[in-house]
């Protein structure tokens, strides 16, 4: 979500479900009313980047380790060869886990190489673990692809620290909402005793109990416990419908002894943390008919492109395929990541870690974030400009012509918009476009499919009509991810960056007037 601020303060962002990456390039003229994105301009200078990786190649979440680095590697050489005015070395590190504790060492030895940017960890609690030796410290940029806990949303981070992965608010409901959904009445937990899983369960618990559940019990797991019998026979005992198991390596030791104990394997649910390829550790049909839920694309919504990608700058770096075990979990929020720090940097004209974390709210936000713009803007005039990106502007035309449209219309709501129209109009910012006077400007991938150009294209018209200085960018063939080009990313903030110049020298006139 994009505003400029009439008092001075600055962009105000809010962050989406799911962070989306723009690209950025300071624009001297805003672009015409109507428009494909613009070209990617010259850069005056190039800058020379260096960023770490925290992520983990030892430790209980290996496996999510190469996805991950190939998602920040691919970044990296797509950065370099768009030729925008910067460049990326990577100083590859190993976060470990609160086991092994790598990072103890290698955070040290990341930030010694001078990085203006680490990447990672996976793991919460171990970023929790360091964060403060980074951030406040060391005075460098964080950002994680994976971090899903809690904790860290109001975590004292002297404004360094970042993620591209939604809170467990997100992955928690739609757990509970599955385990009520698949008709379970009584559920139990095997949870790791860290900021991850304890947040992740209470969030679980939450959404199973509002949807009439009942949680029976759970049994807590140390990283690193090698034997589980105590907890699993604990938990199996409760004799519950459902059995949620929150671990990450340690999921190994777990499931044979559930299995063992006459748990049915189709009632087992997993979550983000083990989500691993275990064909060489359990029998086949160990884990058939065994869900999980995962905060982000899955392997099959990931593009063949974007695989074949990564996969292609992973195996030139002398690494095995990634699609050896087909684990791609966080790999394209790395890849956001390492995006948003760069283009944060050219926005900023700087390597500096400081100047780039200012400016790591102006170049993103969309989507969910979008859809808040436009609420707001309808809601106060306080704000010189906005930009609207990716939006939901009218929720019944919304599950009507998504792309998971039945998800939406079935989940998010209590009846159809036929039957509950007033429910839709009353949460769609179409409603209070009448109270607009902010000059807002939207933007959209042609090709997108979660949040259609239609929705878009409403607002536009709406504002139109209201006389509403407004624009309209039309990215062509770019998703809801925008990623697929770089020059996509590029152009999007480019107008974004355009925009916002605009009403902020309009503003400088008005103050020196006064």
């Amino acid at each position: 979500m994009s505003v400029f601020s009439k008092a001075g303060t600055g962009f105000a962002i809010l962050a989406a479900s799911a962070l989306v990456l723009s690209g950025c390039a300071a624009a001297e003229e805003a672009a015409p009313e109507t428009t494909d994105a613009a070209e990617t301009p010259a850069a005056a200078e190039s800058l020379a980047l260096k960023i770490g990786t925290a992520l983990p190649v030892t430790g209980s979440l290996a496996f999510l380790g190469p996805p991950e680095e190939a998602g920040v590697a691919l970044a990296a050489a797509d950065i370099n060869a768009a030729d925008a005015g910067i460049s990326i070395e990577v100083v590859y590190g190993d976060s470990g886990d609160l086991d092994n504790k790598a990072y103890e060492t290698e955070i040290p030895r990341l930030l010694n190489e001078g990085v203006s940017a680490i990447v990672g960890a996976a793991s919460s609690s171990v970023s929790l673990s360091f964060i403060d030796q980074v951030t406040k410290e060391a005075g460098v940029l964080q950002i994680s692809p994976a971090n899903t806990s809690t904790t860290l949303s109001d975590y004292d981070d002297d404004g360094l620290y970042f993620r591209t992965a939604p809170a467990d608010f997100l992955q928690g409901e739609a757990l509970g909402q599955l385990l009520a959904a698949d008709g379970h009445e009584t559920a139990a937990f095997l949870t790791l005793n860290d900021a991850y899983g304890i947040t992740l369960q209470e969030e679980a618990t939450k959404a199973f109990e509002a949807a009439g559940g009942t949680v029976l019990g759970s049994a807590s797991v140390n990283t690193g416990d090698t034997n589980l019998t105590s907890q699993v026979n604990e938990v199996v005992a409760l004799d519950p419908d459902a059995l949620v198991v929150i671990l990450f390596d340690e999921t190994k030791t777990a499931v044979p002894e559930i299995v063992a104990a006459g748990f049915p394997n189709s009632n087992m649910y997993f979550t983000d943390g083990n989500l691993a390829n275990y064909s060489e550790d359990f029998p086949a049909g160990t884990l058939t008919g065994s869900k999980g839920t995962l905060p982000g694309p899955t392997s099959t919504s990931i593009s063949d492109d974007y695989k074949e990608r990564a996969d292609a700058v992973w195996t030139e770096m002398g690494n095995p395929s990634l699609f050896g075990d087909d684990v791609w979990a966080y790999s394209t929020e790395s890849y956001d990541a390492v995006v948003l720090v760069a283009l944060a940097a050219l926005a900023a004209g700087s390597t500096d870690s400081r100047a780039i974390a200012d400016k790591m709210q102006e170049v993103s936000g969309g989507s969910g974030g979008g859809v808040l713009t436009a609420w707001i803007v309808g809601n106060t005039d306080r704000f010189s400009a906005a930009v609207v990106a990716k939006p939901v502007i009218n929720w019944a035309s919304f599950v009507l012509t998504a792309d998971a449209n039945y998800y939406f219309a079935t989940n998010w709501f209590d009846a159809p918009p036929w039957e509950d129209y007033e429910t839709y109009w009353k949460r769609s910012p179409l409603s209070l476009v009448g109270n607009v006077e902010t000059p807002t400007m939207l933007l959209t991938g042609e090709a997108d499919y979660r949040t259609p150009m239609s929705e878009t294209e409403q607002y536009y018209q709406a504002l139109k009509h209201r006389g509403i200085d407004t624009l309209m960018v039309r990215i062509p063939n770019a998703s809801h991810s925008i990623y697929a080009r770089p020059s996509n990313l590029i152009a999007k903030v480019n107008n974004i960056l355009a925009w916002f110049e605009r009403y902020r020298d309009t503003e400088e006139e008005s103050a020196d007037e006064e």
